[in-house]
């Protein structure tokens, strides 16, 4: 609360109802002594004003570092500072509390580690997860962040960035669409349809932006269109109502659809 007021958020009924969610009694563990709630929705808010600094400090080592000469675009002024200055380049990307730092070499990714690792711990009084901080090779091996699984490849003489959905993710998403199948089958509802439809929607606007999620997706459509097909066999028909959010995301699409009577 301190850090907010600090930083210039003075509203007192703003800070009130965050103090209140921050004390209040979580079912079967108690009031908590630190930290917030996980999954809670002040979470990423609190983590965003925590964190700010360390965003402009990992800036300022390179990124957003102060050069005495002002060049003309950011491949000058990125080079200059390599060959002029003992800065690594590399940068950061940051959602909440999940940060990954992208570097050029292992020994440069290795000194960043220790050193925001350290300064977390002096300047912010956070520690790190050992298990979840890990260097990754994005030539050799995958890494994970925000539910993507990320990598590089070579095309012609560099190389591009090749991503799609974590596996975590993948096998979530699969067992929450097939539970919502037999929901869809126990109630035959037209609440429980429009939910999986809003399910498969949420999916494909989230995770739209990856290079390979159309492998994914066909891959997800295969397994629970086994389970669609078997439950609900029965109530299934060829023909149903178009709504207009169908038309407007999925109406140049061919492909096979399904219907609940």
């Amino acid at each position: 609360m301190k850090q907010l007021w600090t930083l210039g958020i003075r509203d007192k009924n703003l800070l009130s109802i965050l103090q209140k969610s921050l004390s209040s009694e979580i079912q079967g563990e108690g009031v908590p002594i630190k930290g917030t709630i996980q999954g809670g929705l002040i979470s990423p808010l609190l983590a965003n004003v925590v964190l700010n600094e360390l965003d402009w400090w990992l800036s300022d080592q390179f990124e957003t570092f102060t050069t005495d000469h002002e060049y003309w675009g950011v491949s000058n002024r990125t080079t200059a500072i390599k060959n002029r200055s003992n800065l690594k380049r590399f940068y950061m990307v940051r959602y909440a509390d999940d940060l990954t730092i992208m570097c050029e070499d292992y020994e440069t990714a290795s000194k960043i580690k220790i050193a925001t690792t350290k300064w977390l711990s002096e300047r912010l009084k956070l520690e790190v997860s050992e298990s979840k901080t890990k260097i990754t090779n994005l030539r050799t091996n995958y890494m994970k962040f925000l539910g993507f699984r990320l990598k590089t490849f070579k095309k012609g003489h560099k190389y591009v960035c090749k991503s799609k959905m974590g596996i975590r993710a993948f096998n979530k998403a699969v067992k929450k669409l097939k539970a919502q199948v037999i929901k869809i089958q126990r109630t035959n509802s037209v609440k429980e349809v429009n939910k999986l439809n809003s399910m498969i929607l949420g999916l494909h606007n989230y995770y739209r932006i990856a290079t390979h999620v159309n492998l994914d997706f066909s891959l997800i459509a295969f397994l629970v269109n086994k389970t669609l097909e078997n439950r609900l066999k029965s109530i299934l028909n060829k023909q149903g109502h178009i709504s207009k959010t169908f038309k407007k995301y999925y109406g140049k699409y061919n492909f096979k659809t399904y219907n609940v009577l």
